[in-house]
């Protein structure tokens, strides 16, 4: 589930146009967090708060739910 929610937080990414850094800047106003993203996305940061998983989702303008998705086809497409 980890892995997933690290791929659908990439692919939500992408589709915003930004890269690691720039979400980094957009969530927690330090791009130096860029390294946490990266974890995140990769499958190694641990497990995501539901905290956390909704700031995810509010930078990348989609829902909560769309990041737990098994498909990540609509993600971000909100």
């Amino acid at each position: 589930m980890r892995i997933q929610v690290g791929q659908n937080i990439r692919a939500a990414r992408e589709r915003c146009g930004l890269d690691q850094r720039e979400l980094a800047e957009k969530m927690f106003g330090k791009a130096e967090r860029s390294s946490y993203i990266s974890d995140v996305e990769s499958g190694k940061a641990g497990n995501v708060t539901v905290e956390r998983l909704a700031e995810f989702a509010t930078a990348l303008n989609c829902q909560p739910y769309d990041l737990l998705l098994t498909t990540n086809s609509k993600v971000g497409a909100a």
